[in-house]
């Protein structure tokens, strides 16, 4: 009886052991090697320049200029929403890859349609990020990211943001109208010293 256990425990020692090897000597997916995932910039204040573009021919242009972001022309721009954009750049995260059989086609799709995002950080060309679509229960967004030397990842990711339901696309408007300056004055607030409000009929 103690023989029979004995060789049981065995076998099931060696089948570990031999499970073990296999997948240290198993070669690794050259794909998730080359793979980017890096999509977050930590240091939101070196960027200087935002692209943004979509597959339906929209493109817009930001830079900053002594902090205050304008369109590349120098017009006057809604400044929450380049900041929505930079607390995405810094707060975005990986949810998880691409399910490997999934791989290719959600390259395709995202090439055919998706907001392309160029990055510059003091000047020079730092990240660029392609936003596909959103995951079937809307908590996460597949993304493919390109890095200026590394080239184009071969692999997409889930990116998501805390607590943010749908896609990332809808922090990237391409509409040049949600942008638009809407203040009737734009004072700043430490600078006003006096108002006075004059109502005739009272």
């Amino acid at each position: 009886m103690k023989n029979i256990k004995t060789i049981i425990i065995i076998l099931i020692v060696a089948g570990l052991g031999y499970f073990v090897v296999t997948q240290l000597k198993a070669p690794k997916s050259s794909l998730s090697e080359e793979a980017l995932s890096d999509f977050a910039i930590e240091d939101t204040a070196s960027v200087d320049k935002i692209k943004l573009s979509d597959t339906q021919g929209s493109f817009m242009e930001f830079t900053k200029n002594n902090h205050v972001w304008t369109l590349g022309d120098g017009e006057c721009v809604q400044q929450h929403m380049v900041q929505l954009m930079l607390e995405t750049f810094k707060y975005i995260s990986v949810k998880g890859p691409v399910p490997v059989g999934s791989v290719e086609t959600m390259n395709k799709q995202i090439m055919l349609h998706h907001k392309k995002v160029e990055i510059y950080q003091n000047g020079k060309l730092s990240k660029i990020w392609f936003i596909g679509n959103a995951t079937q229960d809307h908590l996460g967004t597949y993304m493919l990211l390109q890095d200026p030397e590394k080239g184009k990842s071969p692999e997409p990711f889930i990116m998501f943001l805390p607590n943010v339901f749908g896609t990332l696309g809808d922090q990237f408007s391409a509409n040049p109208l949600d942008y638009v300056c809407s203040e009737i004055f734009a004072y700043d607030p430490l600078e006003i010293a006096q108002v006075e409000v004059d109502i005739p009929d009272s």
